[in-house]
């Protein structure tokens, strides 16, 4: 609990994909190279306690501090940055030439509602097995936001381009 809006370095700070919990792609049908993968809320929910606590993961009004005209009324904005991740390949014949973790970004409802992890270009490998680990997760949380236990489902998207 905060009387303060929670930014920048006070932000809550998590990490997609560890030693133990793999983001996995495997490519093993000579797909065009060329493919992106894609983070997404499963729902156009918000964070909530499964009560009467919530707060949003894309509005971006007030810095992710105040909620703007949209219909949950709640504020909140969730930042992803994977340029601090890695990527690694465990398939001998392949490399991670054309493959690149993009730049951070933050969610926007009806803006920007799902955020690109990863770009591979045609010139990438067209047989390709990999994962990606520390990709970095943060959520402005708003002022007065009360404790509990906030969960929120993504979906992570791997479509061949």
């Amino acid at each position: 609990f905060s009387f303060d809006c929670l930014t920048g370095a006070n932000r809550s700070d998590g990490t997609l994909g560890t030693n133990t919990q793999r983001v996995y792609v495997d490519n093993p049908n000579a797909v065009s190279g060329a493919w992106n993968l894609t983070m997404a809320a499963t729902s156009t929910a918000v964070w909530t306690d499964g009560g009467s606590n919530s707060y949003d993961f894309n509005d971006p009004t007030g810095s992710g501090c105040t909620d703007s005209a949209d219909a949950d009324l709640v504020a909140g904005q969730m930042t992803v940055d994977p340029t601090v991740g890695s990527i690694t390949t465990d398939y001998s014949g392949s490399d991670v030439t054309g493959i690149s973790l993009q730049s951070a970004d933050a969610f926007a409802e009806g803006v920007k509602d799902s955020i690109t992890l990863v770009a591979a270009t045609a010139g990438s490998a067209d047989i390709w097995r990999g994962y990606f680990k520390g990709i970095d997760i943060k959520n402005t949380i708003p002022a007065e936001q009360a404790p509990a236990v906030y969960t929120l489902s993504f979906t992570l998207t791997a479509t061949a381009l």
